[in-house]
C-alpha cells in the first residue's frame, strides 16, 4: 500500500514588525531615566544639609574609666566639622573605639536624618596597682587601664620596687617599663596578686578588719593587717618557687593564726618538708611597776628574742 507524501516545504522567516523595536527602546529610555533619578537621589542625600552630623550633639555611651575627649578623638569628631552621615566609616569606626586601652567592644549606628548612636563596653579593672605614687586600674588580662579614680573600692598592690614588672605585650615581661595605659602587668606579678588579693581576714581566721598587700625589693610580698601582724610571702620564681606554693603558705598562716591569735609580730612563709617558716611574736607588755615608797623597785622583763617555728 502506498501513503501519500507531501512535499516539503521551507519555512518562511517571519519579518521584524517596528513595534518589538519601539518597545525595546522605551525600556531602555525608562531604565536610563531610574539610573539618573537615583544617581540625582543618592548626590542630594550626600550633599544636602540636613543630613549633615553635628559633632556636638553625639553621646559616647558606656564610658566610666575612658576618657571621653579620646574617645571622641578616636571617632573624629571634632567640633565644627559637619561630615555626612552616609559617608561614616562605622565599622572603622568602632575598631579605632576598640584601639583604646579601656575599650573591649564598641558599637557605631547611623540613624537617620542626622544621628549617630555610639555604645561602649570597658573593660573591667580587678586590681589597683600601685607604683611611684599613681595607682592605675588592672583587667583580669593584666592590661593597664587607666589612672584609678579615688576610692575606687578594688583590692590594691602597693609596687614598692625600684622598678615596676610592666610589659608593652602579653608575649612578653619587660622588666623596668614605666606604668602606662595599654602596657601589661607581668605574668607572674598578675597571678600572684590575683590569688593573693582576694585573701580577706575571714580566710585567715583573723580578727582584722583590713589587710594591705605589697611587693618591694627586699622581702618579695607582704601581707599586713591592721591587728599589727605582717606576713612574708617572699619572692616567686616559675621553675624553683611559683605561685602554686600560695595555698599552701595561706594554710600555714590560717593555722599560725588560729594557734597564737594576733600575738604575732611576724612571719616568714618558708614552706619545706616539715615546716612552714618561722615567726616573732609580739613583745609582752611590761606589768606596772609596783607601788612603793622608795625607788628603784620596778622590773621590766626584756622581750623574748627566740624566734620559733610554724608547723604545718
Amino acid at each position: 500500500m502506498t501513503l501519500p507524501v507531501r512535499p516539503y516545504r521551507r519555512a518562511r522567516p517571519r519579518r521584524s514588525t517596528g513595534r518589538a523595536s519601539s518597545r525595546l527602546t522605551r525600556t531602555r529610555l525608562a531604565g536610563a531615566f531610574v539610573l539618573l533619578l537615583s544617581g540625582g537621589a543618592l548626590y542630594a542625600l550626600t550633599t544636602l544639609p540636613v543630613f549633615a552630623l553635628d559633632p556636638g550633639s553625639v553621646q559616647v555611651e558606656g564610658l566610666r574609666y575612658t576618657d571621653p575627649a579620646a574617645a571622641r578623638a578616636a571617632l573624629g569628631l571634632e567640633e565644627g566639622r559637619h561630615g555626612n552621615l552616609f559617608h561614616l566609616p562605622t565599622a572603622r569606626l568602632e575598631a579605632a573605639l576598640m584601639a583604646l586601652p579601656t575599650v573591649r567592644g564598641a558599637s557605631v549606628q547611623a540613624r537617620l536624618p542626622d544621628g549617630l548612636h555610639v555604645a561602649v563596653e570597658e573593660r573591667v579593672p580587678i586590681l589597683q596597682w600601685r607604683h611611684a605614687g599613681s595607682a592605675w586600674l588592672i583587667d583580669v588580662e593584666g592590661v593597664i587601664l587607666a589612672p584609678a579614680p579615688l576610692g575606687e573600692g578594688l583590692a590594691a598592690v602597693d609596687d614598692q620596687r625600684t622598678t615596676s614588672q610592666s610589659a608593652t605585650s602579653e608575649a612578653e615581661a619587660a622588666p623596668g617599663a614605666q606604668m602606662a595605659s595599654g602596657a601589661v602587668i607581668a605574668p607572674l606579678d598578675l597571678e600572684v596578686a590575683r590569688v593573693l588579693g582576694a585573701v580577706t581576714p575571714a580566710h585567715l581566721g583573723s580578727a582584722a578588719s583590713e589587710l594591705t598587700l605589697s611587693v618591694s625589693d627586699a622581702d618579695g610580698w607582704v601581707m599586713e593587717s591592721d591587728r599589727g601582724w605582717r606576713a612574708i610571702f617572699g619572692h616567686y620564681v616559675p621553675e624553683s618557687r611559683p605561685p602554686a606554693s600560695i595555698p599552701g603558705q595561706l594554710t600555714c598562716l590560717h593555722a599560725l593564726l588560729l594557734s597564737e591569735g594576733e600575738a604575732v609580730a611576724e612571719v616568714m612563709l618558708s614552706l619545706s618538708d616539715d615546716a612552714c617558716g618561722t615567726y616573732r611574736p609580739r613583745p609582752a607588755p611590761s606589768p606596772a611597776p609596783a607601788r612603793s615608797g622608795r625607788r628603784g623597785n620596778a622590773i621590766s622583763p626584756g622581750a623574748s628574742d627566740a624566734t620559733p617555728s610554724v608547723s604545718p
